[in-house]
């Protein structure tokens, strides 16, 4: 009984620093999984409330399929194949087989195409407020999804006017860099740049304000090259939007 008494104090401190260990491992799993938990809860709940057609003016920003749209879709793609010969090859219910053989198909239909000419590298960069973020192009505000959304409707960079360039704040876990979360902190003075197609364009911020969802003022053609953020304000509101103007330093 002795003996037994002294084997099981030997072990104690053997259990208590494995459970210790235990513990210790568990706490630093937690501290590295919690944060990507959040964040992709976070991103869910956000995607799904830009995605949801918001009334008094405000703008509809997601693509939402449901399974009988992404069906019309495929049949649609298959049709557009079938039209110029090409066997489909969006269906969930062909083979690995029929796969490879429509891959090939392809591959002889368009092998006498030109090679498509890769996109130019487009970005803003705001320091003042941390964002590095790819400017995307598209005919309406779903390319917000993608990054920092440049309105068809205003100028481009290398063509000197306005350039209008819009962007979420929270559309992933703030603070993101590939968002415009913290632009209010730029102030009339900060520089910024936008990489457009292989160019470096320099700008300073010359106005900051604060507007309705409803003036479109800040659309307006500019005399000198400048480029327009807009973006909603407060955060994680769509009540007024918050306009960062810069005007053309270099290039």
């Amino acid at each position: 009984m002795i003996n037994l008494f002294k084997n099981k104090i030997q072990q104690a401190p053997r259990v208590f620093i494995s459970g210790a260990l235990v513990i210790i491992f568990g706490f630093v799993i937690g501290f590295l999984t919690v944060p990507t938990l959040v964040s992709m809860v976070w991103e869910k709940l956000v995607s799904k409330s830009i995605a949801t057609s918001i009334e008094d003016g405000e703008i509809t920003t997601g693509i939402v399929l449901s399974d009988s749209q992404f069906a019309a879709l495929v049949n649609s793609v298959n049709g557009v194949l079938k039209t110029n010969g090409i066997a489909p090859v969006i269906n969930n219910n062909i083979s690995s087989a029929s796969q490879n053989n429509s891959a090939t198909n392809i591959n002889s239909k368009t092998a006498s195409l030109p090679t498509a000419k890769q996109p130019q590298v487009r970005r803003l960069y705001v320091p003042t407020a941390n964002t590095d973020l790819a400017i995307v192009e598209g005919a309406n505000e779903k390319a917000l999804f993608k990054g920092a959304w440049r309105s068809p409707y205003g100028s481009t960079p290398e063509n000197g006017g306005n350039t209008i360039l819009f962007g979420h704040r929270y559309l992933h876990l703030p603070p993101r860099k590939d968002t415009l979360f913290s632009l209010d902190k730029v102030k009339v003075g900060d520089p910024f740049e936008i990489s457009w197609d292989g160019r470096t364009y320099k700008y300073k911020v010359v106005e900051v304000k604060v507007v309705n969802p409803d003036d479109i003022s800040v659309l307006n053609p500019t005399a000198k090259p400048s480029v327009t953020i807009i973006t909603c304000t407060p955060v994680f509101t769509t009540k007024f939007r918050l306009v960062v103007r810069g005007e053309l330093v270099s290039e």
